[in-house]
């Protein structure tokens, strides 16, 4: 419930994420659970690969944002079509 309350106040005001080109980015970097816009998207590997390949994917290493990180991402599919 918390994630969905600190999402509900990143949503755009057409109503949804997808609209409005946004993808929550959740983590605790910090210590505290962050939703903020997931940034590069169009361009990196942790959104682009699970998106050409269908499936979900570990990174290789890379920095996001000053951090250095690898991502699990799994590709969200709504009736046949990559939505995410």
């Amino acid at each position: 419930m918390l994630l969905m309350a600190k999402m509900q106040n990143i949503l755009m005001p057409q109503g949804t994420m997808q609209q409005a080109g946004l993808s929550p980015y959740c983590n605790k970097i910090k210590g505290n659970l962050t939703v903020a816009p997931l940034l590069h998207y169009d361009s990196s590997d942790y959104y682009q690969l699970p998106k050409a390949r269908e499936e979900a994917v570990l990174t290789e290493p890379y920095f996001y944002e000053g951090i250095f990180m690898i991502s699990h991402v799994s590709p969200i599919f709504r009736d046949g079509k990559f939505v995410g």
